[in-house]
């Protein structure tokens, strides 16, 4: 996630010094004493950078951080109004809708087996951090082990929601994350930073992810060092166009469920263009009994070849509905499995395919 530009404490504090009459006694006092203390060389402790910082200079536009921050969650300002889309098979958004809880899936189960990894220099470079004792002869543990131990635990315990940042959806996207029956919230960033903010207590950073090619990896070496979770090589990822929600917190590596808002979460909802029209109607109904108000709409993008018919849509209910039932406790579980139960005796009453 980018930083907002460090202040020129000088600058700003001449600046203020110029501009005294205007400022409290209190600070005017204070504005000379740093003012003079500058002048011999004095290195300010923190407090009194943080309030240099926070003073604003008569006749200027007040600062605005680049860093949004509501609750535990901080997001660049700049990115609030751009559109994202999370593609999901149904039934992890039934999840979502019955439990009030969206799933951050750790680095370790993701198809992309350099996550969380770090290049050699960084891998060096953080085993030289380690205490001495790791690297002298007979150490139960060496640095290469401990190294590797502390990636582990890096891939367990950081968690990620991948979102796909454009103004539109993307057949792509459908095909490899939501085929068939599947299902793609459509929102923005300021609608998941603020679902996210107002109910977790784990902190959450949400930014764009940096594609770099592999003649660039140098230059983000030491990002991830760093321990930056927001940059990945492009090759097989660049048009994922991806927006990263990351949550670092120790669990048991199936991944943590984050409390969200739904209803500000979700802008609109939009269904698998491999949906046949007939089938519209009863999968809204089932998100409705779920909870959801707002709109759903089939996707406009071109369906693939192979036609989903009744069978195969009672099909992905029925495996939906397996898949999630080790995810629900008993009395969610019980309203989804009836839920769903219901939509697949109204598609068989209806006699549509």
């Amino acid at each position: 996630m980018k930083l907002p530009e460090p202040i020129d404490l000088t600058a700003k504090v001449h600046m203020l010094k110029e501009r005294l009459d205007s400022l409290a006694p209190a600070d005017q006092e204070f504005v000379n004493a740093m003012a003079g203390r500058l002048e011999q060389g004095e290195r300010p402790c923190s407090a009194e950078l943080l309030r240099v910082k926070d003073m604003k200079v008569p006749g200027e536009a007040p600062f605005v951080d680049s860093i949004l921050r509501e609750g535990t969650v901080t997001a660049l300002r700049e990115d609030q109004d751009k559109v994202i889309w999370r593609y999901m098979p149904l039934e992890q958004l039934l999840f979502l809708l019955s439990t009030g809880t969206l799933h951050f899936s750790p680095l370790s189960c993701m198809k992309d087996t350099s996550e969380g990894q770090l290049p050699e220099r960084a891998f060096e470079q953080t085993k030289a951090t380690l205490p001495p004792h790791f690297s002298q002869p007979g150490a139960s543990i060496d640095a290469d082990t401990m190294t590797k131990l502390a990636i582990a635990y890096r891939q367990r315990d950081a968690c990620i929601s991948c979102w796909y940042m454009d103004d539109s959806d993307n057949i792509a996207m459908w095909s490899e994350y939501a085929p068939r029956d599947g299902v793609a919230i459509r929102t923005t960033v300021g609608r998941l930073h603020s679902s996210l903010g107002g109910c977790c207590d784990t902190n959450i950073h949400i930014a764009r992810v940096t594609y770099y090619e592999p003649d660039e990896e140098e230059l983000y070496v030491d990002d991830a060092y760093f321990g930056s979770l927001f940059i990945k090589h492009a090759e097989g990822f660049r048009h994922e166009k991806e927006f990263r929600a990351l949550a670092y917190r120790a669990n048991n590596g199936r991944g943590v469920n984050i409390p969200v808002a739904s209803n500000v979460l979700i802008e609109s909802l939009v269904l698998s263009p491999d949906l046949p029209y007939w089938a519209v109607p009863f999968l809204t109904q089932l998100i409705i009994t779920l909870g959801f108000a707002g709109r759903v709409e089939r996707s406009s993008a071109i369906p693939s070849k192979t036609k989903l018919d009744t069978a195969g849509l009672i099909a992905g209910l029925r495996r939906g509905q397996a898949i999630s039932s080790g995810w629900y406790d008993a009395n969610r579980y019980d309203n989804v499995r009836d839920a769903i139960e219901t939509l697949i005796t109204t598609i068989q009453k209806s006699g549509v395919d």
